[in-house]
Parts: structure tokens; sequence; C-alpha cells
């Protein structure tokens, strides 16, 4: 789907408290987080790496995030889900 409907199904998800949090495997990152983050109930921010997902978890507290797979080899987005599951 595109960047306007995964935003769409994630913030419907959060908002009917099906999910805690939520992670967007997407191309537009990015778009995804800005336009979920127009919702008061969500704080949707993006990751690129395992550093930053300890950054962002420190910070804002993120029901949502959003990143692109593009760039990564398929350990590092391992590593990555990893990280978000376990943090």
């Amino acid at each position: 789907g595109t960047a306007q409907e995964a935003a769409n199904l994630a913030t419907a998800a959060v908002c009917r408290g099906e999910a805690s949090g939520i992670v967007v495997v997407a191309d537009q990152p990015e778009l995804v987080a800005c336009l979920a983050n127009r919702n008061e109930l969500v704080r949707a921010a993006v990751v690129h790496n395992v550093q930053s997902v300890d950054r962002v978890r420190a910070r804002f507290q993120p029901n949502l995030l959003a990143l692109d797979p593009v760039h990564q080899s398929l350990f590092e987005l391992r590593q990555l889900l990893k990280s978000v599951v376990t943090s």
C-alpha cells in the first residue's frame, strides 16, 4: 500500500488499543511518521539503525516506529527488529 494507507492503518490500531507499539516498514518512513503524528494519540518516529532505536525510545517513548529497509542488509534488518521488540 501507500504511505498514507500505512499511516492510517497504524494510527487506527493505536487508537483502538489493538497494539501498544507498531513498526511500519515503508519506502517513505518520514511521510508515514508525519501523517501518523497528526493524531494526538500517536508518537511516531523514524529509525535507521539499532542506535537510533535506543535514542528515540529514550527521548520520545514512541508507539509507532517507521523504517526503510531498502539500503539495509538482512542481518541489519534482523538486528533492528530485534532491538525494537526487546527494548
